[in-house]
């Protein structure tokens, strides 16, 4: 089995000004593999807040020291996000994300749900990576979506979205090899959830430019999924339009 942990940084709509991109993110580990990662969050935890802790590594926050990280000292934050970024680029997984820049997106579809078309891309990628894990195995496994529960109404709709696409598929790929709908659940409780929403903001300011994400960016970047040749742009990073 294959668990693909999801989160996002952005909102859909083009009247949000706050983020040019909607972005969704997201981590795909095998089950065998789900332990050592998540001790590898709880070290990082102990480390920063001190055994016992019950805080969550909340990217935006950290960076910026607001609400519980506010006492952080200058260069504290940039070193607890450095050491999130070191274990998603040790870790034995592999990084998808779909960002949409939603000026284009919308000039282009005016009348399209960006939401909708980031996870089309996200689902298409997400069952691409699995079938190339099967190749690599010989054993036909499936995934299940994890990701950072919402308000009621738009965790409906992603299901939404996921039951039409599992039956119909996107247009270029059969989405067969997601299972069920998503599980949706407080990031508190999931360690792998906060590093899905530390690769999402991490993408978010990259493509900002900003100098401390572009540098994490390379750090991960290798495990971002690849075609064939090795490119990750368009595979395991996709942007749209």
């Amino acid at each position: 089995m294959y668990l693909a942990y999801v989160d996002e940084s952005g909102t859909p709509p083009l009247k949000d000004t706050r983020a040019p991109n909607y972005i969704l993110s997201c981590l795909v580990v095998c089950e065998q593999d789900w332990h050592t990662i998540n001790d590898g969050v709880e070290a990082i935890k102990v480390k920063h807040f001190g055994k016992g802790s019950n805080l969550e590594i909340h990217s935006r926050e950290i960076y910026r020291r607001k609400n519980q990280f506010s006492r952080l000292q200058p260069k504290q934050n940039l070193s607890i996000l450095g050491d999130v970024y070191s274990l998603l680029a040790s870790s034995n997984l592999t990084l998808i994300s779909v960002v949409i820049d939603k000026q284009k997106f919308y000039n282009k579809h005016a009348n399209d749900d960006a939401q909708f078309w980031a996870w089309k891309l996200l689902l298409e990628r997400i069952h691409i990576c699995i079938g190339r894990y099967n190749k690599q195995t010989g054993i036909d496994e499936y995934g299940l979506i994890i990701m950072d529960e919402s308000v009621r109404a738009k965790d409906e709709e992603i299901r939404k979205y996921m039951l039409y696409l599992r039956r119909h598929g996107t247009g270029y790929q059969n989405i067969s090899r997601i299972i069920e709908d998503p599980i949706f659940s407080p990031s508190h409780w999931r360690n792998l959830i906060q590093l899905a929403d530390a690769l999402a903001y991490c993408c978010a300011g990259y493509e900002r430019k900003i100098p401390f994400f572009q540098q994490q960016f390379l750090t991960i970047q290798n495990k971002f999924d690849k075609d064939s040749w090795g490119n990750v742009q368009n595979y395991g990073y996709k942007k749209y339009p």
